[in-house]
């Protein structure tokens, strides 16, 4: 991981992680709530729901539950580019410390067979979001690197636009 800050001052994260599937498969783990909710999850913890509005100006509504407490992320698609790019905006439904302002961009990088993923959270108001960000996002991707190696149905359909 790294991290380091924009340009305005607010603290960014980056996080990278080589998965063995093509981009259009990761792509689809992303856009596809069938499988968001498999790997968008706490540790220890399930994802109750989730939902996708995959186009410009389209809602995510993505579900973590803990200890017996569901949380939201949600924002809005900004960049939709199948099966390279995703940019969306990022916070948290009904936090106390409210991100509505973060930006999360994820590229998927092709290898052929292989995809580099690499999120970008920017606009983070402080180290501690940066560092706990960074940390959620680590555990995320290794939960989808888990999805995609078990899930022979996730590698075997193709993003129809790649």
């Amino acid at each position: 991981m790294s991290a380091g800050h924009a340009s305005s001052g607010s603290a960014i994260v980056q996080v990278r992680r080589t998965l063995h599937a093509a981009r259009e498969e990761v792509f689809r783990a992303w856009t596809d709530p069938k499988l968001v909710v498999e790997w968008f999850k706490p540790r220890g913890g399930s994802s109750p729901s989730a939902e996708v509005d995959l186009r410009v100006g389209g809602k995510y509504r993505w579900g973590m539950k803990l200890l017996g407490h569901s949380y939201y992320a949600v924002g809005e698609y900004i960049e939709v580019d199948p099966p390279k790019r995703l940019a969306f905006t990022f916070g948290w439904e009904h936090a106390v410390v409210r991100l509505t302002d973060s930006l999360v961009i994820v590229d998927f990088i092709d290898h052929g067979d292989q995809t580099e993923l690499v999120i970008t959270h920017e606009r983070l108001p402080n180290r501690a979001m940066r560092a706990l960000h960074g940390i959620g996002w680590r555990g995320l991707l290794k939960d989808l690197d888990q999805l995609i190696r078990r899930r022979p149905a996730v590698s075997s359909h193709r993003f129809a636009g790649g």
